[in-house]
């Protein structure tokens, strides 16, 4: 495959996992927006309608948003990581093709 055709497709890769990204993240940034809004409107004026919350407790929604928060960090950490190890790919393989060309040339030489 042609390195451009590489550099391309390695690209587009990256777009597409950080289109994937950031419709995780607003999805669980609406998710934490929802939890944070139930104990919030919890008072004595405005009881918690039972059919709506259910039997959620405070705690329970504060372990749901550090669970959440820690997933989505470590989706951040794997995505670097992948796009770490797609750049020393393509590193490598520029690095193997000039190497292949230079021998090419001291054949073409001989």
């Amino acid at each position: 495959m042609p390195r451009r055709t590489l550099k391309k497709e390695v690209m587009m890769q990256e777009m597409d996992r950080g289109n994937r990204r950031i419709k995780r993240r607003k999805n669980i940034t609406e998710r934490l927006r929802n939890l944070s809004l139930v104990p919030a409107a919890h008072g004595t004026d405005h009881p918690l309608n039972s059919e709506v919350v259910g039997s959620v407790t405070t705690d329970e929604l504060e372990q749901e948003e550090r669970e959440l928060t820690r997933k989505v960090e470590e989706e951040s950490r794997i995505e670097e990581h992948q796009r770490m190890l797609a750049r020393h790919l393509e590193y490598q393989r520029q690095i193997e093709n000039e190497a292949k060309q230079k021998r090419l040339a001291e054949i073409d030489k001989a």
